[in-house]
């Protein structure tokens, strides 16, 4: 990946701002970049590509699109702007046909600034932009390090976050055919169609087994899933996620000691456990988890963690994964 820029100092209306975002200086940027040999450029799109000949997009063009792939009619904004640029936002939105519902702002000028906001601070403003009717929350601010949150308030409020940093490498990634998971940046860096597959059969069996969590690890280094990444997940409501079959009914006394961290951070009091196998290696796992109470495994429950193994499996090997 290389990277070019353009000289921000402040964001506003005013006709100072506005002419730092000038074609010809993006131009002259974009230009130099084409000497690095890319397959791709993420900036001013027409102009670009008839200047380099290369395929181009935009970190705004690149959000139209995500909210149109997932069907977005009702959202809320969020960044650190001042009163002009946020109505100019949510003019442009509202020009697309989309109904903002509600926003939040940081009422900030300095763009150094908005890259040192604290993350507790924007969390904040996350938090506060959010509606109950709203379908998502865009973040608008390609130097708002809001990024490094989406994962963690995507958990909290229970819908998608689309960020401009996070969306932007979603379309650089895919103009140049890059098509697998990145996990710990949000649901759509790692929205795959397999690994939806899987959370179907999580949720399957988190309702069968009426258990707090069920949850899937994978060891496919050429997908990104790593044991220590949790691949796909189902939580019951209230339930934090997490970043031969073994039944524990209580794992303050069993043979097998649990992590430290799964039963002081995450409270889980009980759990099932089944390996997935290729011949003799365990490519991953299936957990069932019970948090806050031990409890008796039965034999149906057991045999549907069995039926989700074989599900999981199932859809691996249609995939070509195994």
């Amino acid at each position: 990946m290389h990277f070019s820029r353009v000289p921000v100092r402040t964001l506003d209306t005013d006709e100072k701002s506005v002419a730092q975002f000038g074609t010809e200086k993006m131009l002259e940027s974009a230009v130099l970049l084409a000497d690095s040999d890319l397959d791709a450029v993420v900036t001013l799109s027409e102009e670009i590509t008839k200047a380099t000949g290369l395929p181009c997009s935009t970190s705004t063009l690149a959000q139209v699109e995500v909210l149109k792939k997932y069907g977005v009619k009702r959202l809320s904004l969020t960044g650190p702007y001042v009163d002009g640029p946020m109505r100019g936002l949510v003019a442009f939105y509202q020009g697309l046909g989309y109904e903002v519902l509600k926003t939040s702002q940081m009422n900030e000028r300095n763009n150094v600034v908005f890259g040192n906001t604290p993350l507790v601070r924007i969390k904040e403003l996350i938090r506060e932009a959010d509606h109950p009717d709203a379908e998502c929350i865009v973040v608008a601010c390609t130097n708002w390090p809001a990024a490094l949150v989406v994962q963690e308030m995507e958990a909290e409020l229970g819908k998608p976050i689309y960020d401009s940093v996070c969306v932007t490498l979603w379309k650089a990634l895919g103009m140049v055919g890059v098509g697998i998971p990145l996990f710990g940046w949000g649901g759509l860096l790692q929205d795959d169609p397999i690994l939806k597959k899987m959370e179907d059969v999580l949720e399957i069996l988190l309702t069968c087994c009426a258990a707090s969590r069920t949850t899937l690890r994978l060891d496919f280094l050429q997908k990104n899933c790593h044991v220590d990444t949790v691949c796909a997940e189902a939580c019951a409501a209230g339930i934090a996620q997490l970043k031969q079959i073994l039944v524990q009914n209580d794992l303050a006394n069993t043979d097998i000691p649990p992590p430290k961290a799964l039963m002081d951070v995450y409270a889980v009091r009980a759990q099932m456990l089944a390996p997935l196998v290729r011949g003799d290696e365990i490519y991953g796992w299936i957990s069932v988890h019970q948090v806050g109470k031990t409890r008796v495994w039965t034999e149906d429950e057991i045999g549907e963690l069995r039926e989700a193994v074989e599900r999981v499996n199932g859809i691996l090997r249609t995939a070509g994964w195994i």
